[in-house]
């Protein structure tokens, strides 16, 4: 291939968004909030890929005093009926944080799904299971309301917004 001196390739890009900003609520919901095409929600999995890596991050704003959030990748195989893949949780109360979360690949297991939807998975953690047909992410936001700085200042609860993107992954040998 030629490569000419008044051409500059465009920079490498890698992964697809699902969240962009989404507000995540008191109640558990999927964050999925890209248009429709050329965006699915749930996201099917290719079927030559085994993985997924996922890189999410977490924003809070206003006056928050306390905060437990959490992001859980779950797959389903088409059906509907959603499984725990991999899971973060983020207990802070101003500023943001990056959590990434990879999960799939060949692991043979046999678990007993517990968590009830709504329910918070506790500390981060993931099923070593291979990926179904689809994925999704979802969260929860518990924020407590901060104290205010000023006794004339009305109180306000903040938010936490999640931004994700994923990126299908090949898994090679054994």
């Amino acid at each position: 291939m030629t490569a000419f001196a008044n051409t500059t390739p465009a920079p490498g890009t890698g992964g697809m968004p699902y969240a962009t900003g989404t507000p995540v609520t008191g109640t558990e919901a999927d964050l999925f909030n890209q248009a429709r095409p050329p965006f699915f929600d749930p996201v099917p999995v290719p079927s030559e890929h085994e993985a997924v890596l996922a890189v999410i991050q977490l924003a809070i704003s206003g006056n928050v005093s306390s905060n437990t959030t959490y992001i859980v990748l779950q797959t389903d195989l088409g059906d509907g009926l959603f499984v725990d893949v991999a899971w973060i949780q983020w207990n802070g109360t101003s500023g943001n944080a990056t959590f990434v979360i990879s999960a799939g690949g060949s692991q043979g297991r046999a678990i007993q799904m517990t968590r009830t939807a709504g329910t918070s998975p506790g500390a981060s953690g993931s099923n070593q299971i291979p990926l179904g047909g689809r994925i999704r992410f979802v969260g929860k936001a518990s924020l407590g309301v901060g104290s205010s700085s000023s006794s004339s200042s009305p109180q306000s609860i903040g938010g936490v917004s999640a931004t994700i993107k994923y990126l299908f992954l090949k898994v090679w040998g054994g």
